[in-house]
Parts: C-alpha cells; structure tokens; sequence
C-alpha cells in the first residue's frame, strides 16, 4: 500500500480533500498536514502534494528539501491556478510530475494526479529491475 502526503494549510481546502478522500475506496494511505517535513523525513512517501506558497516557507524550498531528503517520492504541486506562468515555472524549477488546482471539487480533481504518480513510480522501478538483470 503506497503513502500519500498533503501539505495542506488551508483548513477549508484541507476539508474539502479529506472529505474527498475519506469517500473513496483507495489503495493507498494519506497524512493531510499543515507542514510535512518531518512526517516524509520519517516515513517511506511514495508522493508528496503540496502548495506551491506555503506560509512559512517557500515552496521551492520545501519541494527541494523534500527532493533531497526522498529523491524517489513523486511530487505534485497544488495551486489556485490565476498564475500559469509562474506555476509552469515553478513545475520546471522544482521537477514536479503533474499540478493539482485548487480548489479540488470533486474526486477526479485529486485521484487522476495521485494515481498518474503511482503509475509513473510503478513503470520506474520495473525499469530500474531491467537495467539490474
């Protein structure tokens, strides 16, 4: 079973994703937190799902710590999706794998990226088995 974490600080979109979440039949297990550094320093993450402004840090540096400290979890980013030249930007600069927009309203919103990103993490380890044989 894989491991999702959501840095989420906003409690009305922390909601909405819970509720979102919690209605599914899924295979995998989530943490939503305000701040996650820690709990992916801790636990094995398969992906990371964060904001692209985070309240008490940058976003590039959270996705770069998270990088350095687990460089095969897969990352998402999240945003409100009114600055599409920053937020490529950010995609390119950070290395992310697919962008979320907020506000997530309905469970497709949120599901199509997190299993792209267990699709994508599953074709790199049969890859990584092939150039092991």
């Amino acid at each position: 079973m894989g491991f999702v974490v959501i840095a989420e600080p906003d409690e009305v979109n922390a909601a909405r994703i819970k509720t979102i979440l919690d209605s599914l039949d899924k295979d995998f297990s989530y943490a939503l937190v305000g701040s996650a550094i820690q709990l992916v320093e801790q636990n094995t993450t398969d992906v990371f799902i964060a904001d692209m402004q985070m309240p008490v840090i940058k976003g590039t540096e959270l996705f770069s710590m998270i990088e350095m400290m687990s460089p095969e979890t897969i990352r998402i980013v999240m945003t409100d999706g009114a600055r599409i030249a920053d937020t490529v930007a950010f995609m390119n600069e950070c290395r992310t794998f697919k962008i979320i927009i907020k506000p997530c309203r309905v469970a497709d919103d949120l599901m199509a990226p997190i299993c792209a990103a267990f699709r994508y993490k599953e074709q790199l380890g049969r890859a990584a088995g092939q150039h092991e044989t």
